[in-house]
């Protein structure tokens, strides 16, 4: 049986555990009690084996930082650590700036990655690159790491930088798999690694009656839960490190016990099948946006242009890349049970990527869209 615990980080010598995780949920500020049940938290992931932990400055203005900085400093050398700056920070002098405030409040004197969060359209890529290549040389940071670049940009980094990229996080789970397309064979092929983020995408995949009883006849089959089957799908890829964020410790140890096991190769393509996304090509004056509890959106192209709600990139800048042939990934969307005047479709997620597409194409090109029930 093949060994899924731990991985061999980008085109390095590091050993990182194929299941991270992730503090993008839970690990705000609330109490002085529930700050130390997170550092209990994890405390008992690198207990048990987990060394692999990733935030990101925009985490609850730092404070998920702050926490993993109180859980490792008397065990610094056992946990590896990444961070990530926002694309507001990616000019010289401000990405110097955001690093030195992430390792303060980390505790740290160096950090294992560096990532950078999104593109920024508007910093020359080689500035980026200017300041991290200055922090490798200080010893601030190990490796450099990426989110959310499309392959041209991939490109576009690793044929101006001077130090390897080490990896790239994007999102992949059974409900997006686009990354399967491109992404993650990219990385393969030039020793990256491939860091998985929302990899149970929010429990949405146990939605539908037919997954249930798909994934119980699975988890009868080799003694798992369906969360624990849904994990080892994403790490049989031999690159792949997923990060699922939890801060509830039966949840944690249930997560880590998904790299002990492997899947047979008749249930990763039974799982393919199931999981094959419908595809299709919309008119965006057909795809109604909406305001949700969740979401703060726009809803007209001139809210969207004006972009109040300060998103950045914003998605002016994004239409650039759009228009450069760059489309991370389709919008979601689901079928209107009752046609609404001109809309058949309700947007569900790619709120941002929606009114980029329609920024650069206007109505002219219908929009990549994901129909889910």
């Amino acid at each position: 049986m093949t060994d899924l615990r731990f991985k061999t980080f980008g085109n390095t010598k590091d050993k990182i555990s194929s299941i991270g995780l992730g503090t993008g949920t839970g690990f705000g500020y609330i109490d002085k009690k529930t700050d130390q049940q997170l550092v209990y938290v994890l405390q008992k992931a690198l207990d048990l084996g987990v060394n692999f932990f990733d935030t990101a400055e925009v985490y609850f203005d730092g404070h998920s930082e702050k926490i993993i900085g109180k859980a490792f400093k008397k065990r610094r050398e056992k946990a590896f650590i990444a961070t990530k700056f926002l694309p507001e920070n990616s000019g010289y002098k401000e990405l110097l700036k955001a690093a030195d405030e992430s390792l303060k409040r980390l505790q740290v004197d160096y950090i294992d990655l560096y990532q950078i969060h999104w593109s920024n359209p508007i910093v020359p890529v080689r500035e980026t690159l200017k300041a991290l290549e200055r922090l490798v040389k200080k010893g601030k940071i190990k490796y450099l790491g990426v989110c959310n670049f499309s392959i041209r940009q991939l490109k576009e980094i690793r044929k101006f930088s001077k130090i390897p990229i080490a990896s790239l996080q994007s999102e992949y789970n059974l409900l997006e798999r686009s990354a399967e397309l491109d992404l993650i064979p990219f990385c393969e092929k030039n020793k990256m690694s491939f860091i998985a983020y929302t990899p149970l995408n929010s429990g949405n995949i146990l939605k539908k009656e037919k997954n249930i009883k798909m994934f119980s006849n699975l988890s009868g089959k080799y003694g798992k839960t369906a969360t624990q089957i849904i994990l080892n799908y994403l790490i049989q890829h031999p690159n792949v490190i997923a990060i699922p964020a939890t801060t509830n410790i039966v949840h944690l140890m249930e997560n880590i016990k998904a790299n002990d096991f492997t899947l047979e190769k008749q249930d990763l393509k039974i799982l393919k099948k199931i999981f094959t996304p419908k595809l299709i090509y919309i008119d965006t004056g057909k795809i109604k946006v909406a305001y949700t509890r969740d979401h703060a959106v726009y809803k007209t192209l001139k809210e969207a242009l004006e972009n109040k709600l300060n998103f950045f990139p914003s998605p002016e800048m994004l239409s650039d890349d759009i228009k450069k042939g760059d489309f991370l990934k389709a919008v979601k969307v689901r079928k209107l049970k009752k046609i609404d005047g001109i809309f058949e479709y309700e947007l569900l997620g790619g709120r941002i990527r929606y009114w980029a597409w329609v920024i650069a194409h206007r109505t002219s090109k219908p929009i990549p869209a994901i129909v889910e029930e």
